[in-house]
């Protein structure tokens, strides 16, 4: 390339450059008109009358918008989302529950700047009644407690929460519920838990609501369980000449649960049961009568108690002449006649003793201490030997003659 043809080369450049200068002079000189695209929130005004008219509202669309702002560049540049203001008058709200979106910017001259465009540029609500309803903190355990572990006493404070809002959301409430973890719960136990609002379907809907209460604190009593040896005992106060064949009981076992210190020394439940009538029991024994107050029954709460009582049985003998022994007879007397009027020994006991017993268990004999000659008629005393629960009904009787030696 020659030296001129390098020269006009050079030459072209320095005239672009110099064009280019010029330009921009002249485009910041005249300081042209541009736009800006802003996203803001949109700030609600008279808020208060729908509070006044008992009213609540939810935005459908409006919340946010999308602005361009139109001026001159000098302006724009420097113009910051922070001096710009979006409001929309819930006083104006039409038939159909919207409303216009107004833009301003309070520092600036209104010949400064203009909306250039605006999406949405309606703020639209759904109006709804005001309420508040009070519920019922719900406690739903999560977790598994070990197995030898009982949780008694559940309890939230606080126990209850209002929840107000539309109308429309307070009729999908079905339950207000916290969810303690009682997977690690030791004696004492107590934690936070968030509150959670759920719908008949168990939907978890608390996000719909504007609920702003603290945590709510759930608390238990932590009890160890023990099964333990049901042990009934009888006290035998059955009427004189009735006795307690059999009883028997179910279920042999309870299982209950208490702090550690108050079931260490436990063995058994025992029962003092009165038996006090004549006819077979067949009843159901309520166990919470017989446990302290320190311990709570887990799975039988009862126990089905049988008994069969019976009269004693009466048994028969008749007795011989020979069988009856004299004793202390006077010396100047002598038995001229003995004879059985009525020779029955009638004997009532209990069966295991009666079925055991004969004659030859029995002493049958008169006493003629003092006795003058002459005829009387006697009865023997009768001694049952080694058994103590039976006793005699019915007593022969003896015609005696006595006469002088």
């Amino acid at each position: 390339m020659t030296f001129i043809e390098n020269h006009n080369v050079t030459l072209k450049f320095l005239t672009f450059l110099f064009a280019l200068i010029i330009w921009v002079l002249i485009y910041n000189y005249n300081d042209p008109v541009i736009t800006k695209t802003f996203t803001l929130n949109v700030t609600m005004e008279n808020e208060d009358l729908l509070e006044k008219a008992s009213k609540v509202y939810s935005i459908v669309q409006g919340q946010t918008i999308s602005v361009r702002i139109k001026g001159k560049k000098s302006f724009i540049d420097y113009l910051n989302k922070e001096d710009i203001i979006a409001t929309a008058d819930l006083s104006n709200l039409s038939e159909v529950n919207a409303t216009s979106i107004k833009v301003d910017i309070p520092k600036a001259s209104p010949s400064d700047w203009e909306v250039s465009s605006m999406y949405p540029e309606l703020l639209k609500v759904d109006v709804d009644e005001y309420m508040s309803s009070q519920y019922q903190i719900e406690i739903d355990k999560k977790g598994t407690l070990p197995e030898y572990k009982y949780l008694k006493d559940f309890s939230a404070l606080p126990s209850s929460v209002n929840i107000d809002g539309a109308r429309s959301f307070i009729e999908k409430i079905d339950r207000v519920v916290v969810e303690p973890d009682i997977s690690d719960a030791k004696e004492g136990f107590s934690t936070y838990c968030s509150v959670k609002i759920l719908d008949k379907d168990g939907n978890d809907i608390t996000n719909e609501s504007t609920l702003s209460i603290p945590s709510i604190r759930v608390s238990a009593t932590v009890y160890t369980k023990k099964e333990l040896p049901i042990n009934v005992n009888i006290i035998n106060n059955v009427p004189e000449g009735y006795e307690i064949v059999e009883y028997d009981y179910s279920p042999k076992t309870v299982t209950v649960a208490g702090f550690s210190d108050n079931l260490e020394a436990l063995d058994d439940l025992s029962i003092n049961y009165t038996l006090n009538q004549i006819d077979d029991v067949e009843k159901e024994i309520d166990l919470e009568d017989y446990i302290s107050n320190t311990l709570v029954l887990l799975d039988n709460t009862s126990i089905n108690f049988t008994a069969t009582i019976s009269a004693f049985p009466i048994k028969d003998f008749e007795v011989e002449e020979n069988q009856i022994q004299i004793q202390n007879l006077d010396s100047s007397l002598k038995v001229d006649t003995l004879e059985l009027t009525n020779p029955i020994l009638q004997i009532i006991g209990p069966v295991e003793e009666i079925s055991e017993i004969e004659l030859d268990n029995m002493n049958i004999y008169i006493d003629l201490t003092d006795m003058k000659a002459g005829e009387i008629e006697i009865t023997p005393t009768i001694d049952i030997v080694d058994y103590e629960n039976t006793r005699v009904l019915a007593a022969p009787t003896i015609y005696l003659k006595l006469k002088k030696k």
